[in-house]
């Protein structure tokens, strides 16, 4: 979206017309010239519609112009372009979160969306206008050529516009191309700005590629995109070069496409973490694998991982791997053994070679602009350095994301975990550094760097496990299946967990589902006065081998972390205990609501 002063008082003069509508040879304030392509931008925007030279407000228009007036907002002394991407996104995350970034405070005030209270009434209303404009598709040949020459990024603005300025292309074909949501802009952070092209830009873009020559605008509105959806090869349609004698083109059928993602934004795909220990783990099962090849004795154990890894504590690089759904537990010749699952060796291939931790932030970089959102430059800078962004994303980047939709994650919970859980209210935005700071307080750390920096960590890893979103401000919320998992939290013994490193594994939740799925025959017993415990015992270990194999004692242990987690009752699955499971039946339903990843990518 992108609103120029020269924009506003156009809205505003239409307005006072009132039944005298204005007409391309009536009553105007502005020149000819001006006017004419102003009141174009502004048809692009869905904001205006002309009908026998007519020009009329759209209901968005409409609502816009109704805000501007009930805001008391003074155009004349506005800055000159009054919404552009990075402004819209700042005015966005300001109405969801509450909160901004401290250098974005002074953009909004002056534009009327920040007040003292935080966002203003116009803010809110802003975001209705639009949900309810339906822009255009405009593309100007000279704007079909920049769009063809400028990398997809995401990458520094700078780049844009010295590509801009070098080439001779006019200032305008980057607001152009913001106005109809085919090019993002982030809002600043310390580490710059960005930009993309969004789902939208990049359809458009691969289909001006299919077009020889373009000679002329290619205009794609509703009835534009009915005639094509219709497959009717009109005359226009023909010398746009979305049509031939045998009917839709490839391209046509790209422009299409591109018209309706237009302003299409999807939720990001949960990103992996992946910790610099939890590589070496991945690094150590494929040689033990490998050397398996010569010597089938080797099993690649817990203790085996560790001597080899060099890691003083692999238990915990271990489960986070298996909770990821990269490595799975088997029970070998009476031992606990840990192997690649489907996906795990193609994760292994893509983090190999990096020298630090994968962050999520780092994943972000790539799923955002995928789902049609724009990355902090932050983001991008992390990204740049482990290879998933190169001007483009990357194939590297790209199937790490793609791996991340597949594969089905597991319920697990740290202490940090369940901190950062008690500490976020549902359906609130929580600063990030304050709930760092109220994640120590609460589990009774003192607040120096070194932890505060441990906190963020652990901020990044419950991300990466699907329980809190990072927005581009800094702060933190609960997702869907982090607002389930803070039930369980709180229905469980919460005192008890968060003094437990990991009061939730893969394996006992495995152990809970399997009494779950077999609590009938529990109930059974209880009726005909046999020991329960002897029963429950049983039944795990006669049905948790379709699940996962692990030695007896690792049953026994999980077991005991049930009962004191308050998860597991006497008859079965306590009230969290069931949430619980809920929470990972969401996590198998994830890779079918993931699945537009796989075909965008």
């Amino acid at each position: 979206m992108l609103l120029i002063k020269d924009h506003l008082r156009l809205l505003m003069h239409l307005k006072e017309g009132g039944e005298e509508a204005l007409t391309f040879r009536g009553r105007k304030k502005v020149d000819e010239l001006v006017f004419s392509r102003r009141i174009t931008e502004l048809k692009v925007l869905g904001l205006v519609d002309m009908k026998d030279s007519i020009i009329e407000l759209t209901e968005a228009g409409k609502k816009l112009v109704d805000a501007i007036t009930k805001a008391g907002l003074d155009v004349e002394s506005l800055p000159d372009v009054w919404i552009d991407t990075p402004i819209y996104k700042m005015v966005d995350l300001a109405v969801r979160t509450g909160r901004i970034l401290e250098n974005w405070e002074e953009p909004l005030r002056v534009r009327g969306f920040w007040s003292n209270e935080g966002p203003t009434d116009l803010a809110r209303e802003l975001l209705e206008v639009r949900v309810k404009a339906r822009p255009s598709l405009f593309l100007a040949a000279e704007l079909s050529d920049f769009i063809e020459v400028i990398p997809p990024g995401p990458e520094d603005v700078g780049e844009l516009i010295r590509i801009r300025d070098e080439l001779g292309f006019g200032k305008w074909v980057v607001n152009a191309l913001q106005a109809m949501d085919l090019l993002y802009i982030s809002p600043p952070d310390e580490f710059g700005a960005i930009y993309i092209l969004t789902p939208a830009g990049r359809l458009a873009r691969e289909s001006i590629w299919l077009i020889s020559v373009v000679t002329t605008q290619i205009t794609v509105d509703q009835k534009t995109a009915e005639q094509i959806e219709r497959g009717e090869a009109t005359e226009r349609l023909v010398e746009m070069g979305l049509a031939d004698r045998g009917g839709i083109t490839e391209a046509g059928k790209g422009m299409l496409a591109a018209y309706r993602e237009m302003g299409m934004v999807r939720r990001p795909t949960t990103p992996f973490y992946f910790t610099l220990e939890e590589i070496k783990v991945l690094r150590t099962i494929e040689e033990a694998l490998r050397k398996r090849e010569t010597n089938p004795e080797i099993l690649p154990t817990k203790d085996w991982i560790e001597r080899k890894s060099g890691i003083a504590d692999v238990g915990e690089a271990l489960i986070l791997l298996e909770s990821k759904g990269l490595i799975e537990r088997r029970e070998v010749n009476m031992k606990d053994t840990y192997w690649f699952t489907e996906y795990g060796r193609q994760a292994y291939n893509l983090v190999k070679d990096c020298s630090e931790d994968v962050t999520s932030e780092s994943l972000k970089a790539v799923t955002y602009p995928l789902a049609g959102e724009v990355p902090m430059a932050e983001w991008v800078v992390q990204a740049k350095r482990h290879g998933f962004i190169d001007k483009d994303l990357t194939q590297k980047g790209r199937l790490l994301v793609e791996l991340s939709s597949k594969v089905t994650r597991r319920p697990v919970l740290t202490a940090y975990d369940v901190a950062i859980l008690m500490k976020i209210p549902k359906g609130i935005y929580v600063e990030r550094e304050s709930l760092i700071t109220a994640v120590n307080e609460y589990l009774g750390i003192r607040d120096e760097e070194e932890v505060r920096r441990a906190v963020r960590k652990a901020i990044s890893e419950a991300e990466s496990k699907g329980l809190v979103v990072v927005l581009q401000n800094r702060t933190v919320g609960l997702t869907p299946i982090g607002e389930v998992m803070k039930d369980v939290v709180t229905f469980a013994n919460t005192q008890t967990m968060k003094t437990m490193k990991f009061p939730v594994t893969p394996t006992t939740y495995w152990v809970l589902r399997v009494i779950a799925e077999n609590i009938d025959e529990l109930k059974e017993a209880w009726r005909k006065g046999v020991d329960v415990t002897n029963v429950e015992a049983k039944i795990v270990y006669n049905n948790l081998k379709k699940y996962t194999s692990v030695t007896d004692e690792e049953v026994k242990k999980a077991f005991v972390i049930l009962r004191r987690t308050g998860l597991l009752g006497k008859m079965g699955p306590t009230s969290a205990g069931e949430l619980l499971l809920e929470v990972g039946r969401m996590f198998e339903r994830l890779p079918e609501e993931e699945k537009w990843i796989r075909q965008h990518s």
